[in-house]
């Protein structure tokens, strides 16, 4: 079996900084994972690596529910929505289940 394998990107010490600051700020690992373009387990690792306490919830934090669950009650998908709110599809689901909401299956939507 033949394994495909990436030698990993080494940062300076002015980008550490600058992801540091930018996750301190409020950027989620996925943001700054495209900006450095990265993998979002890459930048969270390096966050680690310097000692930076690493929440889950940066983008539970910024989403607003209220809208989230307004755009799903008129029709609209998680991923319809999370692109919208500039957030992942399974950020949108996991904010729908912890406010109570259904989750619909493909099914559930009106074909077009």
């Amino acid at each position: 079996m033949n394994r495909l394998t990436q030698t990993p990107k080494e940062f300076s010490e002015a980008e550490l900084q600058e992801i540091i600051s930018l996750y301190q700020a409020g950027k989620a690992t996925r943001e700054l994972g495209e900006m450095f373009k990265v993998s979002k387990n890459t930048i969270g690792r390096l966050l680690k690596e310097q000692g930076v306490e690493i929440t889950r919830s940066k983008a539970q934090a910024k989403l607003n529910a209220k809208k989230a669950i307004s755009m799903y009650e008129d029709g609209f998908t998680s991923t319809q929505i999370a692109k919208q709110l500039g957030v992942g599809a399974q950020t949108i689901l996991r904010c729908l289940k912890n406010h109570g909401v259904t989750i619909k299956s493909r099914w559930d939507y009106e074909q077009k």
